[in-house]
């Protein structure tokens, strides 16, 4: 029996709210992409990670339907349990989709990957960070994966999309 822990991320600084993600520590006991994906499918979370080397920090990430290359959800999740486990925070994790850089300030878990390694989604422009912010869901009901986003730092090429930071908390094992 798989052990998995349920992770919130993106809660709020009590540790209240946020998006579940299924972790399972000991991804390696899992090898087969087959079963990694029936056991995300099963779980049901938007995103299962499971942690292939904690020295490597590379971890692999499902759906219920499919494996994702990168996502920023799964890996704020990731970076802050390998930070847990190894005593310190990982500069990088290693994803399907590249090397993602990871770092911690003043408690919330940021991370840095480039756009072109997340999955096919809507891609939408918004004009301002603030009205990405205050969105509450898709812009459409059409859109099954909307990934909006808008300049912070046009000059510096800076975009609300490209930085990822939320606390985590844990809601502890499943077995």
């Amino acid at each position: 029996m798989v052990a998995v822990e349920v992770v919130r991320v993106f809660t709020d600084p009590d540790g209240r709210y946020g998006n579940p993600l299924g972790v399972v520590a000991d991804g390696a006991s899992i090898a087969d992409p087959a079963d990694r994906q029936a056991l995300a499918a099963r779980l049901g979370y938007s995103e299962t990670i499971f942690i292939d080397d904690f020295e490597q920090s590379s971890i692999q990430i499902f759906t219920p339907a499919v494996e994702l290359p990168f996502a920023g959800h799964p890996t704020v999740g990731a970076a802050w349990v390998l930070a847990r486990e190894l005593g310190c925070h990982p500069e990088c994790i290693l994803t399907a989709g590249g090397q993602i850089r990871t770092w911690s300030d003043g408690g919330v878990v940021w991370i840095r990957g480039p756009l072109a390694s997340t999955p096919p989604w809507w891609h939408e422009r918004l004009d301002t960070a603030g009205v990405v912010e205050a969105l509450s869901g898709p812009l459409s009901p059409e859109q099954d994966a909307p990934q909006v986003w808008a300049w912070q730092d046009e000059q510096a090429g800076v975009a609300g999309t490209a930085d990822v930071g939320g606390w985590v908390s844990s809601d502890g094992p499943l077995h």
